[in-house]
C-alpha cells in the first residue's frame, strides 16, 4: 500500500483544527456556502419538480389501488350468484379460477324460465349472453383485463425520464 508520512498526527490536528478553532465554520463560510448560493436557483427547481413528480405518482398509483380494490369488490359481488348457485347446487365450493357464466343454465334453454332449488321458477341466462353483458359492464366500470396473448405489460413503477420515455415510444 501506500505510505503517508505522520498520517495520523496530520489527521488528530485537522480533527482538532475542526473542532477547537472554528476550523468547519471557516470552511462552509469559505467554500461550502457560496457554492450553495450560486445553485440555489436550480437546486430549488429540482426540489419543486421532485416534490410535483412525487405527488403525480402518488396520485396515480392511489388512484390505480382504489380502481383495483372497487373492481375486486365488483367482481366478487358479480360471481357471488355463480358461487351461491354451485354451492347449493353440489353442497360445496370449490375455490377456482371462475368465468363469468351462470352454472345454473347446463341444460341449454336459451334463457327460458326454469325450476329454481326451491322449486319456484327463477331466469337462467344463456352462458353467451352473460359474458356480453359482464363485458358491457367491465367497459363501463373501466376494469383493466390482461392481455390473454401473454403479452408483458407495462409496469406501473417506470423509472424512465420523459425523454428515454419518448424515445421508447418513437421505436414502437
Amino acid at each position: 500500500g501506500f505510505w503517508f508520512p505522520f498520517y495520523y498526527c496530520v489527521k488528530i490536528g485537522v480533527l482538532i483544527w475542526l473542532l477547537a478553532f472554528n476550523g468547519s465554520s471557516i470552511l462552509y463560510k469559505s467554500f461550502i456556502h457560496p457554492s450553495l448560493v450560486k445553485r440555489e436557483k436550480d437546486i430549488d427547481a429540482l426540489l419543486e419538480e421532485a416534490k410535483t413528480k412525487g405527488y403525480d405518482t402518488f396520485k396515480r398509483i392511489s388512484s390505480k389501488g382504489v380502481r383495483f380494490v372497487t373492481n375486486l369488490l365488483m367482481e366478487g359481488m358479480i360471481r357471488a350468484p355463480t358461487v351461491m348457485a354451485e354451492f347449493v347446487q353440489t353442497g360445496q365450493l370449490s375455490i377456482e379460477n371462475r368465468r363469468f357464466e351462470d352454472v345454473t343454465d347446463q341444460g341449454g334453454n336459451g334463457g327460458v324460465p326454469t325450476a329454481g332449488p326451491s322449486g319456484a321458477a327463477s331466469r337462467v341466462r344463456p352462458a353467451a349472453a352473460t359474458q356480453k353483458r359482464n363485458q358491457e359492464q367491465q367497459e363501463e366500470m373501466d376494469i383493466d383485463v390482461p392481455d390473454v396473448n401473454g403479452a408483458p405489460e407495462e409496469s406501473d413503477f417506470a423509472l424512465d425520464s420523459d425523454s428515454e420515455r419518448a424515445k421508447k415510444d418513437d421505436t414502437k
